[in-house]
């Protein structure tokens, strides 16, 4: 990702503030992309209402904020009533703030705030304009960044350092249960629930370290008399979808993103977006659900399985592929690039294969996608690898048994089997089941 600010498309405007605007939007546009899917934005035509960039493939929206030097605790924004309405309505955007050095021409911060964390308390208003002035009497507000919880504030550039892609996609992906929440109340308590944990500062609490932030909570709620009744739903809540652990006895620790730490890989080159978009048929935003598994299947980028299958989260499809008809095609059902020698001849280096939902039983010589914590794959560098799979079983006491050995092997003979010895259930996970090369 390439820091600097181009100053040479901004040579035609004398506004300093016209100046800035071009040369933010056209630092977005060239180097930023989609959290939600991982795809290129878009810019929208100037002046419109509501957003500034648009992803075309998963029809998500994001609106520019940017300030130079620092971001600081709040950011100004619009109108004060144009900004609530936007609350409430369905096709409200996420917002990039973007702050910048005008001594060295570099972006110093860029993050994403996914618009299921706006609610109206982050929103301040501000006083009326003077009588003065010319538009006076109307009232603006800001955005108080520092009511948003952290899990909120995903960072594609934090102080100078890009953050790797599937970092940031990941991270994304995280809190996208909070956009099922009915109501700007229900998702209110669960932010504001999120906020107390951030301020708790540790990895692990108590369920009377949240109990203490109930006369706080009382009076953002004052018509809730059950403070803690509410408390204990929303730390349930928040287990169910992965954001805690329940450690028992009232402990809980916070899973931010301890599992699958992101793997260390480079950007997709613009030829790979352009062979992906060539081997695409319909686009995600564009295809009929009436024909998805039936005459198309998704297509997938291998890594996203790998880490979102075992989240029990969806990955983001990059379009629909159509397929023979001859094949009978089933939910689950996907395909993906598959890109290293390891498995050649069976697979060779860049193929597109058909992959199936892990179907359990007996797996002994399958060509499976496996993901592990402790693989480190010789092509990828991931913890995630594709190889035929064999165990050996070790049989404990009442016909129970465990994994004593797993065996990930290549069928290209250049290159080593992955053994796992002992390995937990968390440990270790099988994705999906290759089928066969399309």
């Amino acid at each position: 990702m390439n820091l600097n600010l181009d100053k040479r498309v901004s040579d035609i405007y004398k506004s300093p503030s016209q100046k800035i605007r071009v040369l933010t939007e056209d630092w977005v546009n060239r180097e930023i992309y989609c959290p939600n899917c991982g795809r290129p934005i878009q810019q929208y035509p100037n002046n419109r209402p509501v957003a500034d960039f648009y992803c075309n493939n998963c029809r998500e929206e994001y609106e520019l904020k940017s300030k130079k030097d620092a971001l600081g605790i709040k950011v100004v924004n619009g109108a004060y009533e144009t900004m609530l309405e936007r609350l409430m309505s369905s096709n409200n955007p996420s917002f990039f703030f973007l702050n910048y050095s005008m001594h060295s021409w570099r972006i110093l911060n860029f993050l994403v705030i996914p618009k299921h964390f706006f609610t109206a308390d982050i929103i301040e208003k501000r006083n009326p304009l003077s009588q003065n002035a010319r538009r006076h009497d109307w009232v603006g507000c800001n955005i108080l960044l520092q009511s948003i919880p952290e899990a909120g504030k995903i960072y594609f550039v934090r102080d100078s350092n890009v953050e790797l892609r599937d970092r940031v996609i990941a991270q994304w992906r995280k809190t996208l249960f909070l956009r099922e929440e009915h109501g700007l109340e229900s998702r209110g308590w669960t932010l504001a629930i999120m906020k107390c944990i951030d301020r708790l500062a540790k990895e692990e609490f108590m369920l009377d370290d949240v109990y203490s932030f109930e006369k706080e909570l009382g009076k953002i709620y004052p018509g809730n008399k059950h403070i803690k009744d509410k408390i204990r739903q929303q730390l349930q809540i928040l287990r169910d979808r992965g954001y805690l652990e329940f450690l028992g006895r009232g402990k809980y620790r916070l899973e931010k993103f301890k599992h699958d730490e992101p793997v260390a890989v480079q950007p997709k080159r613009q030829d790979q977006l352009i062979e992906e978009e060539r081997f695409i048929d319909q686009l995600e935003a564009e295809i009929d659900e009436k024909v998805k598994f039936v005459e198309y299947l998704p297509v997938y980028d291998l890594q996203a399985v790998a880490t979102s299958f075992k989240e029990q989260t969806k990955p983001a499809v990059i379009g629909w592929k159509r397929m023979s008809e001859k094949r009978k095609l089933n939910k689950g059902m996907f395909i993906a690039k598959v890109v290293g020698k390891s498995m050649e001849p069976t697979i060779k280096d860049g193929m597109w294969c058909l992959f199936r939902p892990d179907q359990g039983g007996s797996r002994k010589g399958k060509i499976v996608l496996a993901e592990c914590r402790d693989i480190a794959d010789p092509e990828n560098q991931g913890s995630y690898t594709i190889k035929r799979y064999s165990s050996e079983k070790a049989y404990l006491e009442g016909n129970v048994w465990i994994h004593k050995r797993i065996t990930l092997s290549p069928d290209n003979k250049d290159f080593k089997d992955i053994v796992l010895e002992n390995v937990g259930e968390d440990d270790f996970y099988i994705a999906a089941e290759f089928v066969c090369v399309i």
